[in-house]
Formats: structure tokens, sequence, C-alpha cells
């Protein structure tokens, strides 16, 4: 869920760079489906990405 003041940030900040579907996207979250995507599928073929450990 986003809170209404992120929502009247995004609005703010996209009269400035006239983006407000990026930055609606970026609010949701559409950056990380993006790069969640490829472990969603799994067939024949699909590419494997390797996780490694951030400390």
């Amino acid at each position: 869920m986003v809170s209404e003041n992120r929502l009247r940030s995004a609005i703010s900040q996209s009269i400035l760079s006239d983006d407000l579907a990026g930055q609606v996207a970026r609010l949701i979250g559409a950056p990380w489906d993006e790069e969640l995507e490829p472990y969603r599928c799994a067939h024949e073929g699909s590419t494997v990405r390797a996780l490694h450990a951030v400390v």
C-alpha cells in the first residue's frame, strides 16, 4: 500500500520531471517486479541469476 504522503511527493516531483507514471511505478515496486520476473518463469532455456550474500 502506498501512503497518501508518498503519492503527494510523487505528484510534486512529476511536475518538475513530467514523469508521473515513472514515479508511481517506482512506488508500487515495478523495478523489483522486473528484476524478479526471471525467477517466476521456470521453463527450459530460461536463464538463472546467481544470488550473492550482502553483509
